[in-house]
Parts: structure tokens; C-alpha cells; sequence
């Protein structure tokens, strides 16, 4: 980057107080345990009621409501297994779209470490119909001179076609730790080799919130940073990219500015020049 990061540093900034929007008043809260664990949408919470044993609204139906799932007594299996068969159901009914099979992992929010004992496991794209927080890896990668490679998303992709986004990054599945999953996304998403890509650095965690339509998209992201030679040149390999594109701090800070990039590609960028 340039010697003056006075107008990148002051976006950034701008950028993280935004990372993790207030939470939606109109919708209705999903409630495991006593704790409030998702945020989703009236119609999504009547059809869950007819479909996951043991969940009842707490009160009469206000705006919002509280649903309180009693599912103290059943294992991290016995809830996954409930919990996928209604989310298999809201799939055929048309409630959730752009299933994945693939699951993620819940913890609570003060879990500081994934090592825990997860709640449950769930396909990924319920936890964006049910406004369950996620967990996410992206890596900000640099030249030598400072610039920063990030890529355009396929116009096919089910969420955010055709946005920018950084160099590679991807929603972490169960079994798979943050590190293990950048360095296979950095393979798929730009063709990063793994000797090169075993050269990561952590550099911090946000978490992003945002409500896109009918879905609250709750992450905690673990954000990387990679050095990259000179000579190298990313390629996709998985089909999830359009373009990768190599820019300096005024193209950054233009991008940024007109919203060209997904909201948490936007905040993790904002995180990658913070830290340098």
C-alpha cells in the first residue's frame, strides 16, 4: 500500500463499526436452552413448529416471538438428526433454496474455542433460513509492492453472483479447522499451492451480521493473510470464480467505496489493512 493509508484506514474503520448490523427487531427468535441461538421469519417459524418435536412459542404470537426449542435432555446426534430432517422438509416446502450438502457446526456465542463440543450440525444453508450464526475463513492475499489479488464470485453462485470478494474464502464445514480450510479454498478458489499456502498468517476474527431478504447471515470469520511473489498468478480450479484482479490502494478504496464487494469481503479486506 501507499505511504499515505489516511483514506484507507479511515473507509476501513468506517467499514468494521458496520461489520455486525443491529439485530432485526421484526423477526422471530429461535431459542435453545434459555439462549437466543437464530433470528428467522414468521412463516419459517410456523412451518418449523409443525416439524421439530419439542418447539413451542413461548408466549401468543406477537411480533416478534420467542420459539424456545426444549431439546436440553437430547445428545449434539439426537438434535442434528431433528433439526436436518425439518430442515430436509422447509427444503420441499420452498423455505430454504440453494442446498449445499454440506454441514456446519453450531457453538454458542461464548464459546471461545472450537474444540468445544458443537450443539449440533446442520446443512449449510439452514443456517442462513434460520439465522443460526456460522463460521467463515477468507484470506486477504498481497504483493510484494502491496497490492491486493481479490476475486469476482461466478455469476452462478446462489448468493452474492458476481461480487467481489478476496482472494479465496469459504464457509467452514464440520470436521474442518480454520486453518485446513483456507488452505484447501486458496487450492479450489486461486490454484494456491499448498507449500505456499502453508505460509498463511492468522490476523484476527470479526463477526459479520446482515439481513439479506428474508435471511438474518450471522458469521464469525477467521481472517488470514498470505504473501505472494511477485510471479504468481492465481487460477480457479473449482469453477466459483469469474476473474481475480490485482488492485492498488485507490482501486481498493474505489471498489470498497461503491459497494462492488460482499459485505464481509468488504469487512475482512477493511481487517487485512488494519493489520498491516
Amino acid at each position: 500500500m501507499s505511504s499515505d493509508h489516511r483514506p484507507l484506514a479511515s473507509l476501513a474503520r468506517e467499514l468494521l463499526g458496520h461489520a455486525a448490523r443491529p439485530f432485526p427487531e421484526h423477526l422471530d427468535r429461535l431459542v435453545l436452552d434459555g439462549r437466543i441461538i437464530g433470528y428467522l421469519s414468521r412463516r419459517r417459524a410456523l412451518a418449523l413448529r409443525e416439524l421439530l418435536p419439542g418447539l413451542v412459542a413461548d408466549h401468543p404470537l406477537g411480533a416478534p416471538t420467542r420459539w424456545s426449542w426444549h431439546a436440553k435432555d437430547l445428545s449434539a446426534g439426537e438434535r442434528t438428526q431433528a433439526l436436518q430432517r425439518a430442515a430436509e422438509e422447509l427444503r420441499s416446502q420452498g423455505l430454504i433454496t440453494g442446498w449445499r450438502d454440506e454441514r456446519f457446526s453450531y457453538w454458542p456465542e461464548d464459546v471461545a474455542s472450537l474444540e468445544a463440543p458443537e450443539l449440533f450440525r446442520l446443512e449449510r444453508s439452514a443456517f442462513r433460513a434460520l439465522g443460526l450464526r456460522s463460521h467463515a475463513v477468507h484470506i486477504n492475499a498481497f504483493t510484494p509492492d502491496g497490492r491486493m489479488w481479490c476475486s469476482r464470485r461466478s455469476f452462478s453462485k446462489p448468493t452474492d453472483p458476481g461480487m467481489l470478494d478476496n482472494l479465496a474464502a469459504g464457509g467452514l464445514p464440520s470436521d474442518e479447522t480454520p486453518r485446513t480450510c483456507a488452505i484447501r479454498e486458496l487450492w479450489e478458489e486461486a490454484g494456491v499451492p499448498a507449500p505456499l499456502a502453508e505460509r498463511l498468517t492468522p490476523a484476527g476474527q470479526i463477526v459479520t451480521a446482515q439481513l439479506a431478504g428474508e435471511d438474518w447471515v450471522h458469521e464469525r470469520i477467521f481472517i488470514f493473510q498470505l504473501a505472494l511473489p511477485e510471479s504468481f498468478v492465481p487460477s480457479n480450479q473449482d469453477g466459483e470464480v469469474a476473474e481475480f484482479m490485482l488492485l492498488d490502494e485507490q482501486q481498493l478504496v474505489s471498489h470498497l467505496q461503491q459497494g462492488h464487494f460482499t459485505h464481509e469481503a468488504a469487512c475482512t479486506v477493511a481487517q487485512g489493512c488494519v493489520e498491516r
